[in-house]
């Protein structure tokens, strides 16, 4: 299965007969079987035609849309020809406090625990104060989570824990990058790409839902989102750290993005990556979720299939087959260790051609 992403400004998106066809200039750049695609997203001033959308509704294949800053602006609403196979059972469980105060405390669980872990090994050799700090203070609160009595409780949990978290990320990102400072407008482009590594994040999740025929607005810690649907940012959250933030870091580490790849600011502070840059985040984005990693209860598996596995996690305990949610939980060991990150390879299969 392959992910299009069209990034080119004026590009746009035609279906003639099966196929899916990227056309920039009018000129015909890219033609796929709409059998092999699994997701579709558009950049800033990238059109979806009629046909398109027809077709990608029709197959219940996921389309997002976002601007060059990461920012969401929407999704095609899908209205698939198959229900959601869980639906009474979602509802059901939802009225359920004990069932959604269980998972959820399983998700701020393995977030707390996954920020710790990530911010270890990115600072192996070249830990600092703020990032010290934050690691105890992390630690405390997977202590103390246990005394949460409600969701409200456990989401200022997961609240505090990511200010303590991002900020020491973002020191660590602003020397990666060479700032001086984290002050805007070198704020925001930390900010933008991180933004851009979740919504990707998402997408990805958002189709893995859709395949397993769940409802995704029963959530249990995200009852109320903004831009996303519950259930994805639950799932998103015990991932962002080592999928998104990670990833993020290394490419800034090993300079393979650097504050060249962002464009000046606007006279509005507009700060976006260069289509180029953007390119080469996606592409990498793409080879991180074929990653390996060894999954605690399923052995080695590829990033993307460990999404695959918290899905039919969250459905087992939905169904009552086990007895708690097992959420992601990343190791201590050099298996997960930060690395340069090397060069796309030939045989990864990532359509991102404009």
């Amino acid at each position: 299965m392959t992910a299009i992403f069209i990034t080119q400004p004026g590009s746009y998106l035609k279906a003639k007969y099966h196929y899916f066809q990227v056309f920039q200039q009018n000129k015909l750049c890219l033609q796929v079987h709409s059998s092999q695609v699994s997701q579709i997203t558009l950049f800033d001033n990238c059109r979806l035609q009629s046909q398109a959308a027809s077709l990608a509704e029709s197959l219940a294949i996921p389309v997002l849309f976002l601007d060059n800053q990461g920012n969401y602006l929407g999704r095609l609403q899908l209205e698939s020809q198959y229900p959601a196979k869980y639906f009474q059972r979602q509802i059901k469980r939802a009225q359920n406090l004990n069932f959604t105060k269980t998972i959820a405390e399983s998700i701020v669980r393995a977030y707390l625990h996954n920020c710790c872990v990530v911010l270890f090994h990115l600072t192996a050799n070249h830990s600092t104060p703020k990032v010290e700090i934050a690691m105890e203070m992390l630690d405390l609160l997977i202590d103390d989570l246990p005394m949460a009595d409600s969701i409200h409780a456990l989401r200022e949990y997961s609240t505090t824990g990511a200010s303590l978290y991002y900020q020491a990320i973002t020191e660590l990102l602003a020397k990666a990058f060479n700032f001086q400072c984290t002050c805007r407008p070198h704020f925001d482009s930390i900010k933008n790409v991180l933004r851009l590594g979740n919504a990707l994040l998402n997408q990805t999740i958002y189709g893995l839902v859709q395949s397993a025929r769940l409802n995704p607005n029963f959530g249990s810690l995200h009852l109320y989102c903004q831009d996303e649907l519950s259930l994805i940012e639950d799932f998103a959250l015990e991932f962002r750290p080592f999928l998104v933030d990670e990833l993020v870091a290394t490419l800034a580490i090993s300079q393979i993005l650097t504050p060249e790849d962002f464009t000046q600011p606007t006279k509005q502070g507009v700060i976006s990556l260069y289509p180029a840059a953007l390119k080469k985040f996606i592409n990498h984005w793409q080879a991180k979720l074929q990653t390996e990693v060894t999954h605690l209860y399923a052995g080695k598996l590829s990033y993307r299939c460990c999404l695959e596995w918290q899905v039919r996690e969250y459905i087992a305990y939905l169904l009552g087959d086990a007895e708690f949610y097992r959420p992601m939980l990343l190791k201590w060991n050099a298996d997960t260790a930060i690395s340069p990150v090397s060069k796309q390879p030939k045989e990864q299969r990532v359509l991102v051609k404009l």
